[in-house]
């Protein structure tokens, strides 16, 4: 084939493009553990990419037939299936233990009988996932625009629709991170719209039918051939869609990529030549390829089915018809399809889909994977509920903190011990062996324990550990898991390494080892000629997503003096699955393990060491950024502002250029205080840290925000009642004195406690939309966590941190102050910001207790000690630090201006706190919230109503758990009393003498508010 330069040659930006764009996906892709070679990579990355631009423009290309530049391949289980028994007429016989079960099986069951299944992957170089990722970036990202909104998986990012900027939803999102949507929220809306479809017509009282089904080796049967036929083009109206057809050299490119795969997939043991070659799973090319070919079944199922409901998730296909009385069984259902369908056929109890474009492609719905369901009235409403709740029970675990006390009794523990060979339990409809609940399951107890070890230090949940490895020996390293969850085993392994449990980590290795031979031994792979190159591969693929996980999970050793034991025990390990499969001998090593970290590769994410809680190594600065474009240009500039005007200690630029897990809006917002309130500030940070779409013209109220001291979040008012949650949350005197003397009380205990609370505000009846906690009750390392856990939920958090040392070291300052994690939407998108503000003198009592146990003091008053007024979607609210509610100035400052004034406690003179509470109130003429360390008690929600009886919305003391109570404050009420003239005579206090309501908060009495 001929070189695309003599129409458009490969540009340096381009590469860079995609080379951000394969960095992230290969990053987040179960079955590619292929970081440490992208790491390697970026040894010399512009020397690579300049090597790779040479090949891919040279006169005579041929690197789309070059194995060696195109890569190899691995093998990963789709799953094992055992038999089921056949049934004598006697006793069921259950096996509890699983190991027990599988030598039940080896003994009653033929040899040839226990089968497992296992599909090829790519193990591609750096340069071919490059290739992908540039195709789709030039090419493949208009294949998927012709695709409608009823294919939810493998769907591109793209831009939002803005009418100011002029830009479309169909516009590629090219500096995004990632090429494609999340899976878990696509999955889950791909599965919850069907079932809330269902759900409407049978409140109708229609009766539906809902069809469940899938492809037989979807991928592996896709011919690619089909991506330049002109009927295709036609078929899918590509030209319309983009406003022009494909060009030239875009043809040329899309053919060669063609043929790299057809190079790649003649490796394959398997690989005859009669069938189609098939797309590679793992790149981001074949996700394109594969999802676009069944665009002329979602069309016609679209318009010959008139269905209520269908929609598909890559090869898996949800359709909900209305019942006519014309369905008494299943045939009926898949004759009606094949009648509907021309395109679709029966041949033996499957459906082949012939699409006249495919070429060789073999496009077959399996009949073991067909779903059809029949629902009607209060029965069928039973068992889509008994469905629901299913996935509901695990699923909902997915936003709650972990509790450690409940780990194996949780219901995701329960699916991964209910037996293997359970009766039929369907989740999506469809999935019959709990499979897929099984792996969300397994996957959510990872995820706890994974949130675990970020906020607690390993000795302080040894003990938790130890049951959960026991727990995963027990139910997943058995021959009847492993491989059904084998994508989670490097996951299991980094967590092991990540918390210091070494030994265990081998040991699980080991296990995992044994079980893979034990396997080998009485599996039988299909066909038995290439059973062995398989095993091999499968090992191959094993031993790599093993090592990666521990490579990107070791720290460098203080003693890093090679050989490391530690290392050496599990690379030991390691070789038992399979010797070391490149040779290349550095694993564990510190330079290895510095460079993974420096090049955001690393279980911890490189933006840790910019946020303050990881050291920085020492790396040269070797990379060199060569001839970008303009806006590569641009965003190197803004980056190098960024750490500039905030003083970050970054000598190379490459992990903020190429970052796997860039800086979120609120970690900019944190490193960046000016960015809270210069909004056109935090978008251009977050444009090139983050390469996501940021809105570009904001309104005038957007753009002061700040003047006055009034800082405005959120783009318009919400006429919603704010909810409050005030915590009663206990702080010991001994945890306050860990944190003064740098050495925080990270136990247990404590962080179950405050798990407790949380998960609780978050399943509360009355969901609040702020939840507020005391002065200094939190500590630093489960802040993060703590706020992401509430504002995933949409709710703001306001808590008073533990005390914090002022680098550099040695210092004898600490800050107290409070932050503020609020919801947010100035990027054009729901977002959130941070916000500290710090307290500038202290109590009389802490000044002393500081400076005569620990010789400190706290930082002297500063910019960040300035009280504002936060006008957070239209709500207006104050805060204050425990003794800065007896400073007279603030409390003036803030009249007229607020609706509600936060006040963050540790304070044992209830008495005379309560005169003020009670004083303010009604001298601000203010909702008061105050929240104080449960020992002493008293928090309260107080307003300046008229009847005595209702100024205390919430008062709450005592008690011997944590607890919280939900209230309202009706600011609307507020406002419209303090905006009369004469005020009337209820329902509150009269406005103090010199009271002058604030422009933005005032309302026309009956009317809408107005500035």
């Amino acid at each position: 084939m001929s070189s695309p330069a003599e129409s458009q040659a490969f540009s340096k930006a381009q590469l860079y493009d995609a080379y951000r764009k394969a960095k992230v996906d290969v990053f987040f892709e179960k079955t590619q553990p292929l970081t440490l070679t992208f790491c390697r990579y970026e040894d010399d990355l512009d020397g690579n990419l300049n090597r790779l631009r040479e090949k891919l423009n040279a006169a005579t290309p041929d690197w789309f037939s070059d194995v060696s530049f195109i890569g190899t391949f691995g093998f990963i289980p789709k799953a094992l299936r055992p038999p089921k028994q056949p049934s004598d007429g006697g006793p069921h016989f259950g096996l509890s233990d699983p190991e027990d079960a599988w030598h039940f099986l080896l003994k009653t069951l033929p040899k040839d009988n226990l089968a497992a299944e296992f599909r090829p992957v790519a193990h591609f170089s750096v340069d071919m996932y490059i290739v992908s990722a540039l195709w789709v970036n030039l090419i493949g990202h208009r294949y998927d625009a012709c695709l409608g909104p009823s294919v939810r998986g493998s769907r591109v990012r793209r831009l939002r629709g803005d009418d100011e900027t002029g830009r479309t939803v169909y516009d590629y999102h090219l500096t995004a991170p990632g090429t494609f949507q999340p899976y878990f929220y696509c999955y889950r809306g791909w599965r919850e719209d069907g079932l809330r479809a269902i759900q409407e017509e049978l409140n109708k009282k229609r009766k539906v039918v809902a069809v469940t089904m899938d492809l037989h080796s979807f991928y592996h049967n896709v011919d690619p051939e089909f991506l330049v036929n002109s009927d295709f083009l036609t078929e899918i109206h590509f030209e319309e869609t983009n406003k022009g057809p494909l060009l030239a050299y875009e043809r040329l490119f899309t053919q060669q990529l063609i043929a790299a795969f057809e190079t790649w997939a003649r490796q394959l043991p398997n690989y005859t030549g009669d069938g189609p070659a098939g797309v590679p799973v793992g790149p981001s090319a074949p996700r394109i390829i594969a999802n676009v070919i069944l665009a002329e079944f979602d069309r016609l199922a679209n318009q010959c089915l008139d269905p209520v409901y269908y929609a598909r998730y890559v090869d898996d296909v949800f359709l909900v018809m209305r019942d006519t009385g014309i369905f008494h069984k299943a045939d009926d259902v898949l004759r009606h399809l094949c009648s509907r369908i021309h395109r679709l056929r029966p041949d033996d109890g499957k459906l082949v889909l012939d699409l006249p474009y495919a070429g060789k492609s073999k496009l077959v719905f399996e009949s073991k994977k067909q779903r059809v369901f029949l629902l009607s009235g209060e029965v069928g409403q039973d068992l889509l509920d008994t469905i629901r709740n299913k996935i509901d029970e695990v699923s909902s675990e997915w936003r709650l903190l972990p509790n450690l006390d409940d780990l194996e009794r949780s219901p995701a523990a329960r699916v991964l011990t209910a037996s293997r060979q359970s009766n039929e339990d369907a989740d999506s409809l469809r999935k019959a062996d709990d499979l897929s609940l099984r792996r969300l399951g397994f996957s959510l107890m990872l995820r706890s324990m994974d949130a675990a070890a970020r906020d607690l230090p390993p000795k302080e949940w040894k003990k938790d550990r130890e049951r959960f490895y026991r727990f995963v020996t027990r139910h997943v390293l058995t021959p009847l898991r492993l491989l059904d969850l084998n994508d989670y085993l490097a996951r299991l392994v980094g967590l092991a390494i990540a918390c210091e449990d070494y030994r265990v980590a081998a040991t699980l290795i080991k296990r995992i080892a044994i079980v893979v031979d034990g396997l080998q031994k009485n599996v039988v792979v299909s066909p038995s000629e290439t059973a062995d190159k398989v095993w091999i591969g499968y090992r191959r693929h094993l031993r790599m997503a093993l090592e990666e996980a521990v490579n990107r999970s070791l720290t460098v050793p203080k003693n890093s003096v090679p050989p490391d034991t530690r290392v050496e025990k599990i690379l030991s390990a390691l070789d038992l699955i399979q010797s070391d499969p490149d040779g290349s001998g550095d694993s564990g090593t510190a330079d290895l393990l510095d460079k993974l970290f420096c090049r955001d590769l690393a279980r911890t994410p490189f933006k840790e060491a910019i946020l303050g809680d990881h050291k920085i190594p020492e790396l040269p600065n070797t990379f060199a950024f060569d001839q970008p474009n303009e806006e590569q240009a641009e965003r190197a500039k803004t980056i190098e502002e960024f750490i500039r005007e905030n003083q970050l200690r970054i000598i190379d630029l490459l992990p903020l250029l190429f970052p796997t897990r860039p800086l979120r809006p609120p970690e900019i917002t944190k490193i960046s205080p000016r960015c809270v309130f210069d909004t056109r500030l935090w978008t251009r940070y977050v444009h090139a840290l983050r390469g996501t779409w940021v809105m570009e013209h904001f309104d005038n109220e957007s753009d002061k925000s700040g003047s006055e001291g009034v800082i405005t979040i959120g783009r318009k008012p919400i006429s919603k009642i704010p909810r409050i949650a005030v915590t009663s949350f206990l702080v010991h005197e001994s945890s306050w004195a860990r944190a003064a003397d740098g050495k925080p009380d990270l136990s247990r205990e404590r962080y179950n406690r405050l798990v407790r609370l949380a998960n609780a505000i978050v399943c509360a009846p009355h969901k609040p939309d702020y939840v507020v906690f005391p002065e200094l009750s939190i500590p630093r390392r489960w802040l993060s966590g703590l706020a992401h856990h509430f504002l995933r939920a949409r709710i703001s958090l306001i808590v008073g941190p533990e005390y914090q040392r002022v680098v550099p070291e040695p210092a004898s300052f600490v800050v107290n102050e409070a932050c503020l994690f609020l919801t947010d939407d100035r990027l054009g998108y729901s977002s959130w910001c941070a916000i500290q503000q710090r307290k500038g003198l202290p109590a009389h009592q802490e000044r002393d207790e500081l400076r005569q146990k620990f010789n400190l003091s706290l930082a002297p008053p500063d910019s960040r000690a300035d009280k504002h007024v936060y006008q957070h979607f239209g709500f207006s609210f104050g805060l204050l630090i425990c003794s800065e509610l007896t400073d007279i100035r603030f409390r003036e400052m803030l009249r007229g201006k607020i609706d509600a004034l936060f006040i963050l406690c540790w304070n044992q003179d209830l008495d005379s706190f309560a005169s003020l509470v009670e004083a303010s109130c009604l001298d601000i003429h203010t909702f008061v919230v105050l929240a104080n360390n449960r020992k002493f008690g008293d928090s309260r929600v107080r307003g300046p109503f008229k009847d005595a009886w209702r100024r205390d919305l919430v008062r709450v003391k005592g008690g011997l758990d944590d607890f919280f109570v939900v209230t309202e404050l009706d600011i609307n009420e507020l406002r419209e009393f303090q905006s009369n003239a004469e005020p009337p005579t209820t329902p509150f206090k009269p406005i103090p003498e010199g009271f002058l309501i604030a422009p933005f908060r005032r309302r026309i009495p009956g009317g809408d508010s107005h500035s």
